[in-house]
């Protein structure tokens, strides 16, 4: 199988973009953030990409999003994968 072109990819990009809920363009998680992990890895601090979770203006649908389609990993609505799990009675 041969890789995608660079137009193939662009364009798989731009779906991926307009499937995306119309909040998704205002979250703060979009705008690069050196240092900060939205997806960390165990052992990881999750601090940083909760601190800005605290100060976007799309938290709650961020974080129904999460639940709604049973994200398993990484921070969203400020909160973790196993907090999540935890609000949802499933750890």
């Amino acid at each position: 199988m041969s890789s995608p072109t660079c137009h193939e990819a662009s364009d798989e990009l731009l779906t991926a973009i307009r499937q995306q809920p119309r909040w998704f363009r205002d979250a703060l998680c979009l705008e690069p953030h050196e240092g900060v992990n939205f997806f960390p890895e165990r052992g990881e601090s999750n601090e940083p990409a909760k601190a800005i979770c605290n100060a976007c203006m799309v938290t709650g649908e961020c974080l129904q999003y999460a639940i709604d389609n049973d994200i398993s990993h990484g921070i969203f609505g400020g909160m973790s994968a196993r907090a999540r799990a935890r609000m949802r009675g499933t750890s």
